[in-house]
């Protein structure tokens, strides 16, 4: 989960439901940047599935730091290098559809990390209870927050939104308005506790839903555009990556994910930053 700048007020309601105690959150803690484990068994689901895209022989299989989602490893072959993606917490059709806008836009040139699909043409190898996929290996290196790597994820994102979601493209938000309501529900007798803390979310739950009625420019978003999720290399933007959140919603979405990913410095919004975007 993202830590959102703290004294912001469009980030008052996440602020408030993460200060829930953990038994109401319902929500996954992730500890440091640990490693991902490489044991026999997952050397042998990565090896099918290298086989299965027909990408040669495995030589080296290097675990990468975890993320918030899936477990990667880098994976080097006698055809070259890439990364296999062990995914943990989407859906299968979720995946597809990753897959599936992202081989749509290949050939305009994005800068992405695509996926290889398999010699059948799908994109999800399946072994002993795992789902892995793999992509491209892009080399390069998270970049600092400044003005020209804000000007460039910026220009990056505006231009995802000018391209075509593809028929049959179905994600949408991961979390929306009704879960914020449903929350509420469910959690009520134990909200109770805290009178001051839930009539805050009921309010700003009820002042963010009014928002929604007003009609917006909707398309793709990548929806999780930080610095970890870009690799520049000599300076350059050369990939956006994980789209395992993106969805076809509004392009406002985008907009709001990218000012936070890049326009703060130390948690305060940086105005060259923002300009920059």
């Amino acid at each position: 989960m993202r830590k959102l700048p703290s004294d912001q007020p469009h980030c008052r309601l996440t602020r408030q439901i993460h200060c829930l105690p953990v038994q109401m959150r319902g929500v996954e803690q992730m500890a440091g940047p640990e490693i991902a484990n490489l044991d026999d068994r997952i050397r042998q689901v990565i090896g099918v599935a290298v086989d299965a895209c027909g990408l040669g022989l495995v030589q080296k299989v290097t675990g990468l730091p975890l993320g918030f989602s899936n477990v990667n490893f880098r994976v080097e072959t006698d055809q070259g290098t890439f990364l296999a993606r062990l995914c943990r917490t989407q859906p299968d059709d979720r995946i597809r559809d990753e897959a599936h806008f992202l081989e749509s836009i290949r050939a305009s040139g994005f800068p992405a990390s695509y996926p290889i699909a398999r010699t059948d043409g799908t994109p999800i190898t399946f072994h002993d209870d795992q789902r892995v996929m793999i992509y491209e290996f892009i080399e390069g290196e998270e970049p600092a927050v400044t003005p020209d790597s804000a000007r460039q994820v910026g220009e990056a994102i505006g231009l995802l939104s000018t391209l075509e979601v593809p028929a049959g493209y179905s994600s949408s938000s991961l979390s929306d308005i009704d879960e914020a309501k449903q929350f509420l529900i469910t959690k009520a007798k134990q909200l109770e506790k805290y009178p001051e803390l839930f009539s805050q979310l009921q309010q700003e739950t009820a002042e963010i839903e009014s928002f929604l009625q007003i009609k917006l420019p909707r398309g793709f978003v990548h929806a999780d555009a930080f610095p970890d999720n870009t690799i520049f290399r000599d300076g350059k933007l050369v990939a956006l990556i994980d789209f395992e959140d993106s969805c076809e919603d509004a392009l406002l979405f985008d907009v709001g994910m990218t000012l936070l990913g890049f326009g703060y410095q130390d948690e305060h919004p940086e105005p060259e930053q923002i300009r920059a975007l």
